[in-house]
């Protein structure tokens, strides 16, 4: 077996039955054994940043390893944004790139680089001890593509590969289990974070925060924000932290990195604190054996939300009553996903509390805006109605995201543009708020974008949402709405939030 089809091989081998497959020629063969697989499904991108993070989207979406395959030089490094972010969240991604010969490293030879590692520790390399919680780069070295690189034979989907490596350590799960026992039991005081977490687990930890009577904050990627009696944060003033899941988003969190008295223990599947001070962490624990032996405080959270729906029907068209518009407008049942950096937030302060099933993702490995979009696409395909929702910024970050609807056009995927002429996140930090008028400028980046030429671009229905009306009766199939929110309105609707 040639290396080509021994890489092919050992991704079905993985349980790949996806693969994303990037226009170019060193990769020719590879493409042409992976399109002789019967059982598999393939996507089509020129691009390969976007591709990447659509890829990373499918992953999440099956949650099983997807492929993303690429041709020789930079279009590797393309991958790396969507690699860091797949390591974060623990995606299984299997980067299967194209390189030149080994005699032509270091020569500067066209679209050769040094592809070897390039990922470094965000990209596993051993195919036989791959983990399946990180990204999995296979590099191969491939003559220049002739006649013989085209693969007419027939490849068969092989058995699964059974390697110990993917069993849970029972013995270390154990351990951090009586870890956070211990914490519990110390625990006085204590405050849950819930933030996404694997969908299995969700009953599970449903079950212990209410067995256990405990004061918990749960946002939208949880999918436990209307199913518990959910705190806000700025009611938390406990001094014992559990974090549950990935990073929250709420900016409570970053404040923890200050407040050194307040102990805080993370179960999180990267085993990563996500604080730069002392703290636990733990990557799995058995739920179904802790117990809280404390009784816990009441909080007030009937004040807080009172003032919340107060500013939304005062500012009808401030940003965040927009995020409770269409909360409201969204379909049960329906994939929701959130971008950074504001929608998430004003998501999980503004959205309705009815519970309607919603299955809710956002990219929270890096805290990052790139290749929101792409990702979103990626968890839509195929599903009956998606809403993502996504800045300005983000969106510009992202144009080349809608390549993928050409072929997939028929699902009911709606791409929100919260269109607020710049990244307004910045000033709400006090030391931007703070700073020259000219610091501020190159901070925030105002600008005067509209997106109806960019769904013209693509093909795509576009409506301009100026009130909630426009959010109904929408056309089948992909949609780009675009709202822009009333700048001033925001900006009073903060002031008496906080």
């Amino acid at each position: 077996m040639n290396a080509a089809k021994e890489a092919v091989v050992d991704c079905l081998k993985l349980g790949a039955r996806e693969f994303v497959i990037c226009s170019g020629a060193r990769n020719l063969e590879l493409i042409s054994i992976i399109h002789s697989v019967r059982g598999i499904n393939t996507y089509h991108f020129p691009e390969e940043r976007s591709a990447a993070f659509f890829a990373m989207g499918r992953s999440l979406k099956e949650c099983a390893p997807v492929v993303i395959v690429t041709t020789s030089g930079t279009a590797v490094a393309e991958l790396f944004p969507a690699v860091i972010e797949s390591f974060y969240q623990c995606v299984p991604l299997i980067l299967l790139t194209a390189d030149r010969p080994k005699r032509f490293q270091s020569t500067g030879s066209p679209q050769t680089i040094n592809q070897t590692n390039i990922y470094g520790c965000y990209a596993e390399n051993n195919v036989n001890t791959w983990s399946t919680t990180t990204p999995l780069h296979i590099n191969i070295h491939l003559e220049e593509p002739d006649q013989d690189s085209l693969i007419d034979e027939e490849v068969t989907i092989p058995e699964l590969n059974s390697s110990p490596i993917l069993s849970d350590n029972v013995e270390q799960i154990k351990a951090d289990t009586l870890s956070l026992q211990d914490f519990l039991n110390r625990a006085e005081d204590l405050f849950v974070l819930v933030s996404n977490i694997n969908q299995e687990l969700g009953p599970e930890i449903y079950n212990f925060i209410i067995n256990n009577n405990l004061s918990v904050y749960a946002e939208s990627t949880s999918g436990l924000r209307e199913k518990l009696e959910s705190s806000i944060p700025s009611d938390i003033h406990a001094k014992h932290i559990l974090r549950i899941g990935a990073l929250p988003s709420c900016r409570y969190w970053r404040d923890l990195e200050m407040e050194e008295n307040t102990e805080v223990f993370s179960v999180t599947l990267n085993g990563l604190s996500g604080l730069a001070r002392n703290s636990t962490v733990a990557k799995k624990v058995n739920w179904s054996e802790l117990r809280y032996p404390f009784s816990t405080k009441e909080n007030n959270k009937n004040d807080s939300l009172s003032t919340l729906d107060e500013l939304i029907s005062k500012f009808p068209q401030a940003e965040p009553t927009w995020f409770r518009h269409l909360s409201e407008r969204i379909p049960n049942k329906s994939l929701v996903f959130l971008g950074n950096s504001l929608p998430a937030r004003e998501w999980e302060i503004a959205a309705t509390r009815v519970d309607k099933d919603l299955k809710c993702f956002s990219n929270r490995g890096t805290n990052g805006i790139d290749g929101n979009i792409s990702t979103f696409l990626g968890l839509a395909i195929n599903e009956n109605e998606s809403w993502g929702i996504f800045g300005d910024l983000t969106a510009m970050y992202d144009l080349f995201s809608p390549w993928i609807l050409r072929d997939h056009n028929k699902s009911n995927i709606r791409i929100v543009i919260i269109n607020n002429g710049g990244g307004k996140i910045f000033s709400r930090v006090n030391a931007v708020s703070e700073s020259p008028k000219h610091i501020k400028k190159s901070i925030i980046n105002n600008h005067n974008i509209g997106f109806k030429s960019w769904a013209a671009m693509w093909g795509i229905n576009y409506i301009n949402a100026q009130s909630t009306d426009d959010l109904q009766n929408l056309p089948d199939g992909p949609v780009i709405i675009e709202i822009i929110p009333d700048n001033q309105s925001s900006e009073e609707f903060w002031k008496g939030l906080l």
